[in-house]
């Protein structure tokens, strides 16, 4: 139980912070303590850092997203022009 006391079950994530996890245990909770980075304003994505408004590659090699606030990361949403080779057998 947390101090809003909400229950987790054991192995359950409990929301801390934006940079460390906790797990409920069976003696209680198990939090990781680094330090935030929260005077770095940008976002941490795939374990690389990127400063806000720096441009992200997309999953999908053709779109691109964009690092707002520290927080917020947002993408285009075009349709990726797909090449499709066809082989006569």
């Amino acid at each position: 139980e947390n101090e809003n006391s909400e229950t987790y079950a054991i192995g359950e994530s409990v929301p801390y912070d934006s940079c460390n996890t906790c797990n409920c245990g069976p003696y209680g909770m198990m939090c990781t303590l680094r330090a935030c980075p929260e005077y770095l304003d940008g976002c941490f994505v795939h374990g690389k850092w990127y400063y806000s408004g720096s441009n992200i590659p997309a999953p999908d090699g053709c779109n691109t997203c964009l690092c707002e606030n520290g927080e917020n990361i947002s993408c285009t949403k075009m349709a990726c022009n797909l090449s499709f080779e066809f082989r006569f057998l």
